[in-house]
């Protein structure tokens, strides 16, 4: 989430706008072509360099851009690489001598890799009047923002299919679906605010920042911008269930009978509005269906 590779996992991850999910994605076990990701963030280097070099009206870089490019390439490159050895010095040898003895060409590379050390050290030394202090390193790791929350625990994520049923009941599943694409639901809406500030479980928003005077839900909307789909897959039984009930009298006893033994203790069981709710499970049908498809379309080859 950091500096110009913000814009590259953002192009990599179009559909996921929080940087925590981003983050999480890429940490997780998909299989991704870091190769192909370093590529695609000097792609997008050289091309910010070529719209600040063209000048008004020119259809081609400089004469001298050859140069300049290769500059950018191998400043990113060699960032990246200082980056994986900032990784790679946080792991155990084991983790990493198989992959390293799989490598071809191992002492050129080792050659290789100790002369961009080296010349890493000097140029750090330099600022340093070449003190040599082994205790500073080349490439340290990069410790985690002090802002990040830590991610929601098991406990508390088994609270969140209880909430988006609540949400579906109060006519606020479009608000949702918006909410996590976006960060915003495109409106005022009070019913979808008492719905985070009063409905969601203390242990599902983000802990309080010193100086702040708003919550914050980014651990919730990570969560969901990763999980969306297998939550609603997980709440669409109790949403038709919802929408199949008689109305009448009886509506009441009848949801609370449906719902109560396995909903969530940390979530408000409704004590009203139950032909709303009623109305309104029947109407999001439609919108979760389509939902689901749109999200099992983009996970095919």
């Amino acid at each position: 989430c950091r500096g110009s590779w913000r814009t590259t996992v953002a192009r990599a991850l179009p559909g996921l706008s929080e940087p925590l999910a981003r983050a999480r994605s890429l940490a997780g076990d998909d299989a991704w072509s870091w190769d192909a990701l370093l590529d695609l963030h000097c792609a997008l280097r050289l091309v910010r360099s070529w719209s600040r070099a063209l000048p008004d009206g020119a259809d081609r870089p400089s004469a001298d851009h050859p140069r300049t490019d290769f500059a950018v390439l191998t400043q990113n490159r060699g960032r990246a690489r200082g980056r994986l050895r900032a990784v790679a010095a946080g792991q155990t040898p084991d983790t990493l001598l198989e992959n390293v003895l799989a490598l071809d060409h191992l002492h050129a590379r080792t050659e290789v890799a100790l002369r961009r050390f080296a010349w890493a050290w000097a140029w750090q030394e330099l600022a340093y009047d070449f003190s040599f202090d082994l205790h500073r390193s080349v490439t340290p790791a990069c410790p985690p923002s002090a802002t990040t929350p830590e991610p929601l625990s098991p406990a508390a994520r088994a609270a969140l299919p209880t909430w988006v049923l609540l949400v579906v009941c109060r006519g606020r599943l479009a608000h949702l679906l918006r909410w996590v694409s976006t960060g915003s639901t495109g409106d005022r809406d009070s019913a979808w605010a008492r719905l985070l500030t009063d409905a969601l479980p203390p242990a599902l928003r983000d802990p309080p920042t010193p100086g702040s005077r708003s919550a914050t839900y980014r651990r919730v909307r990570t969560e969901l911008s990763l999980r969306l789909p297998a939550v609603l897959r997980e709440v669409r039984p109790a949403v038709a269930a919802t929408a199949a009930l008689a109305g009448g009298r009886t509506l009441k006893a009848r949801f609370l009978g449906l719902h109560a033994e396995a909903w969530h203790p940390s979530v408000p069981l409704p004590r009203s509005g139950f032909p709303t709710a009623h109305a309104a499970a029947q109407a999001a049908l439609p919108l979760l269906d389509a939902a689901l498809e749109a999200s099992d379309d983009r996970r095919r080859p």
